[in-house]
């Protein structure tokens, strides 16, 4: 009696391994989506440019952050420390 190992066949009628453009952005965007904001508070970053430039609150922050920061970048270019929210307005409630 012999123990002959036995040639396993290939696997035929696989799908193809090619995604759509569609299926693939899916997959691809799904790996950088966090599941802690899946309430919808935050868009995706690939489509959340047009909601940005619509959401006039989120400029006015920045704005804010940034004369903060010109402020400080002064202060300390003329020998002195600055004191942060001298003068600017309180952010709005999350």
């Amino acid at each position: 009696m012999t123990d002959a190992v036995k040639t396993p066949d290939p696997r035929r009628g696989m799908p193809s391994p090619e995604l759509s453009r569609g299926d693939f952005t899916a997959r691809f965007l799904s790996a950088y989506q966090d599941p802690a904001f899946d309430a919808g508070y935050f868009e995706p970053y690939a489509t959340s440019h047009d909601a940005l430039d619509r959401d006039k609150d989120i400029q006015a922050e920045v704005r804010i952050a940034a004369e903060e920061l010109a402020r400080a970048m002064q202060a300390r270019r003329d020998g002195r420390l600055a004191s942060t929210g001298e003068g600017l307005e309180g952010p709005r409630q999350k």
